[in-house]
């Protein structure tokens, strides 16, 4: 998520020929982005398909690179250190992480049963399936 208070960002990456959404390790020689979800502020969720061979959403570089924003991602380590392989550089200090802030209140690490623990709807739920 971009914002002044936070953007959210969401990689979905391929390693060793299969689609893994695998936010225990860093990268993997090999590795490839496939996919980006990205928000700023209170705009709608945008996914920006890597495998189509469009350029980085002028949105999300403009976004990214402005130091006043803030990254939040969920296992920030992880998607700080996918991005910045893959040309997005940013510093760490710029970077929330949800799952670190769960841990924080005792709440689950893992999305699927943080979500259930916080009574989200299926829509805003993570799917079973890892795509969000």
């Amino acid at each position: 998520m971009f914002t002044r208070l936070g953007q959210a960002v969401s990689g979905l990456f391929r390693r060793n020929g299969k689609d893994e959404l695998d936010r225990l390790d860093n990268y993997k020689p090999g590795a490839e982005l496939l996919l980006l979800a990205y928000k700023i502020d209170d705009q709608p969720t945008h996914l920006w398909d890597v495998t189509t061979g469009a350029s980085a959403p002028v949105a999300f570089t403009s976004a990214f690179n402005d130091p006043t924003f803030t990254l939040i991602a969920h296992n920030a380590a992880f998607e700080r250190t996918m991005l910045n392989h893959f040309g997005f550089a940013s510093a760490p200090e710029r970077w929330q992480c949800s799952m670190a802030r769960a841990l924080s209140h005792a709440l689950p690490d893992d999305l699927e049963t943080l979500g259930k623990v916080l009574g989200l709807s299926e829509d805003h739920a993570k799917i079973k399936d890892g795509s969000r």
